[in-house]
């Protein structure tokens, strides 16, 4: 049986991952994590697991235990602090793919004044802003 690593399963995003791959591929096992227990993210998966927080030193070990524990076939993060731990790991975490949108977007769309300064040479639209040190 196939199985995926949902994280921030607790929040509005994890929640729909989960229901999308629910309703397109009934047959995948879902994990989901979070660091919270006072949500409805269980009822989105077959298996719930509290972890550490992203910038907790013992959060990309839980993650690989679980890869482990459960011989997972992928690991989607979704919240900010999580996708911002995976450029640093790469692609893979204990050998597990990591779904993502890349390093490159990563290292630009979690930085406020490096996605404006994209969205600017682009020439598209982009809020005011500047260096918090100017």
């Amino acid at each position: 049986m196939k199985t995926i690593l949902i994280t921030a399963i607790g929040g509005d995003i994890g929640q729909a991952v989960a229901s999308v791959i629910r309703d397109s591929l009934p047959h995948i096992r879902l994990i989901g994590v979070d660091m919270n227990t006072r949500h409805g993210g269980e009822l989105f998966v077959d298996v719930f697991r509290q972890i550490p927080a992203a910038d907790d030193a013992d959060y990309l070990a839980s993650l690989s235990s679980l890869v482990e524990e459960f011989n997972v076939d992928a690991l989607i993060p979704n919240s900010e602090y999580e996708l911002a731990a995976f450029p640093a790991v790469g692609d893979a975490l204990g050998g597990c793919p990591v779904i993502h949108c890349g390093r490159r977007m990563l290292e630009v769309g979690l930085d406020k004044l490096k996605t404006a300064r994209l969205l600017t040479n682009m020439e598209l639209n982009a809020p005011w802003t500047t260096p918090v040190d100017s």
